[in-house]
């Protein structure tokens, strides 16, 4: 079984690939106190055994959500080192959620900086993640409400399931160590 975890904004998207749940706080500092409780509440509903995957974002977002998921995954890793642990860029699971609609675009991730992590994609491929300050905020933020009452868990589920992610094996990381950062390219 995969078990899947994401973290967007205030929200922990959970999905096991039969059952999918969003956890939301009102504050983003409330996640590191919410997160545990939810983690544990979803994992009593199903059988820990089985879990031979765990897919987990592994940024670029904040630094604290990074932080957080870290903090998750080796917890996981130490009752369960058995786990193969796969961290997929969040880039990846927008672009196969955008992708629904566009064939080709332009990602960007905001940062609490006030800037952005933009990324280009094209048939599903992933390429040149920049750091931008000067987007169109408010085309940004119409295009983010695409992902609004979707389990992010669930579409890094699919995008597991099939070959994008081999594709782009450069945004995908095989051990349990979340990467603060980010290489981008210019």
């Amino acid at each position: 079984m995969i078990l899947s975890l994401f973290i967007r904004e205030k929200e922990f998207h959970i999905s096991d690939g039969n059952d999918d749940e969003i956890y939301t706080v009102e504050e983003r500092c409330g996640l590191a106190d919410m997160i545990p409780r939810a983690l544990q509440d979803y994992i009593a509903d199903i059988n820990f055994e089985l879990i031979d995957t765990l897919l987990y974002s592994n940024g670029p977002d904040s630094f604290t959500s990074m932080r957080i998921m870290t903090a998750m995954v080796k917890g996981i890793a130490i009752v369960k080192p058995e786990i193969k642990f796969i961290g997929m860029s969040n880039f990846l699971t927008y672009m196969y959620k955008a992708s629904e609609s566009a064939v080709s675009g332009i990602l960007a991730i905001p940062t609490m900086r006030g800037d952005y992590f933009v990324c280009k994609y094209n048939n599903y491929i992933l390429s040149g993640i920049k750091i931008c300050d000067n987007l169109y905020s408010d085309v940004l933020i119409s295009n983010n409400r695409i992902y609004d009452n979707v389990n992010l868990a669930a579409i890094q589920c699919n995008c597991h399931k099939i070959n994008i992610t081999q594709i782009n094996d450069k945004y995908i990381n095989s051990d349990r160590e979340v990467k603060y950062d980010i290489n981008t390219e210019y």
